[in-house]
């Protein structure tokens, strides 16, 4: 099996793991603060391009970042059904990653909009 192969196994799984610890809850967890919603910044590894990760978490528990204290975020809950039915998409339509439970684990699993739809869809009832 070859690495890219692998990594898609992998975030995969970490994308169905969180979805499922999500609606165990009925929230998904992220940062707010003065200035809106944790957002990172990477580069594409093609083009270089900047993108922008809105982290989120499965559980405020689950929350392990250091916030910079000029620009202070806290654990913010979003009831489930918010985030399915308005943030999603919204987050599609400004074409941002969502980075799921960093600081969780060994792995990070940085997906596209569609792919954590996709897995609530599989799962959430009609």
């Amino acid at each position: 099996m070859s690495t890219s192969s692998k990594n898609k196994k992998m975030v995969s799984k970490l994308t169905t793991t969180f979805a499922h610890a999500c609606m165990k809850s009925g929230s998904v967890w992220g940062l707010h603060g003065p200035k809106g919603w944790l957002t990172l910044t990477t580069h594409s590894d093609n083009s270089g391009d900047e993108i922008q990760v809105i982290p989120l978490w499965s559980s405020q528990s689950a929350i392990d970042i250091e916030i910079d204290d000029a620009n202070p975020h806290v654990p913010t809950s979003i009831p489930l059904g918010s985030f399915v039915d308005i943030w999603i998409a919204d987050l599609a339509y400004d074409q941002v990653l969502l980075g799921l439970n960093i600081g969780v684990g060994e792995h990070v699993a940085i997906v596209e909009v569609a792919d954590l739809e996709k897995e609530f869809i599989k799962h959430l009832p009609s």
